[in-house]
């Protein structure tokens, strides 16, 4: 019997010290869970905190790169237009650096934006009385130097134009012409004068001023010649022109009107020169010869054949 009460008087302490130990825990617990909310809103007020510094660092980092990208297309402009580098327009090769840093930081509107200021200077800005007059008419030197600063602006946008990449130049016609916007006559103004810059300077004075005798110089005159080709195939292509008679001297006005027949003859000229003016030697030592001259084939014959 004794046995018996001390074995259950040792079970007894047992359970109440299970029971003192769980009722601790418990109690840990519920102080611990009693502490969550003050925790949970410290952890939330630490993540709202690394969040608005999160956007701060992406607001710091879009306005650094926007201020980038005005100084970029301000450095160039500003470069293109200087003196030294407009002295001689015809080729304009000292502004072509210029123009082509531009044409690849600037968007799409930016280009049509910079056409319709430029193209607003050509059309409205004209000598008043401070300017320099010799009896009833202007100097031959002031007519020269004011023609000369139209022609400049006229220039540079021609250069912007011809230098972009196809996929701004489908986005200005898609979104001022196709789909007019506030600026669609520039933009018209900018397809005339990509085309005509790259078929005249571009394709007849450079590319084809020299046998096409290489794979590389055809893959080159082919893609000048498609560009040309995507403004000649649109169809508002008859209200892509530009045209001023705002210069002093008469002699500079300008007239420019896309020519579709004129392309078709660039293709033609490119299928002659692709059946007959490749040099076999070069041939031979250009890679996967046989593979371009196929597909150069079968991007320029159907124009040529219209």
């Amino acid at each position: 019997m004794t046995s018996k009460v001390g074995s259950l008087g040792a079970a007894l302490a047992s359970a109440v010290c299970v029971l003192a130990l769980v009722g601790c825990e418990a109690n840990d617990a519920i102080s611990a869970t009693n502490g969550m909310p003050a925790r949970m809103d410290q952890t939330n007020s630490q993540l709202t905190a690394a969040s608005k510094k999160m956007d701060v660092t992406i607001e710091n980092m879009e306005s650094i790169k926007s201020s980038a990208h005005k100084q970029t297309l301000a450095v160039s402009l500003d470069d293109m237009l200087k003196a030294e580098n407009t002295k001689y327009l015809s080729p304009p090769t000292s502004m072509l650096p210029f123009a082509q840093a531009f044409a690849d930081a600037a968007t799409a509107l930016e280009v049509v934006k910079l056409a319709y200021v430029y193209f607003k200077e050509i059309e409205t800005v004209m000598p008043d009385e401070s300017d320099k007059w010799s009896g009833d008419a202007l100097t031959p030197p002031f007519i020269a130097a004011f023609d000369h600063s139209k022609q400049v602006k006229f220039t540079a946008i021609q250069l912007i134009a011809a230098l972009l990449t196809q996929d701004k130049v489908e986005e200005i016609a898609r979104t001022q012409i196709e789909s007019p916007g506030r600026y669609e006559d520039a933009a018209l103004a900018v397809l005339m004068l990509r085309e005509a810059f790259i078929e005249n300077v571009l394709i007849d004075q450079d590319l084809f001023g020299t046998d096409l005798d290489n794979l590389g110089k055809l893959e080159e005159a082919a893609k000048r010649v498609g560009e040309v080709d995507w403004i000649a195939n649109r169809p508002y292509v008859s209200r892509i022109a530009f045209k001023t008679t705002r210069m002093l001297d008469h002699d500079h006005d300008i007239d420019l009107r896309v020519d579709p027949a004129s392309v078709r003859l660039l293709w033609r000229r490119l299928d002659g020169a692709l059946r007959t003016e490749l040099d076999p030697a070069k041939l031979k030592a250009t890679p996967n010869a046989s593979e371009r001259e196929a597909a150069l084939r079968f991007l320029i014959r159907p124009h040529s054949l219209d």
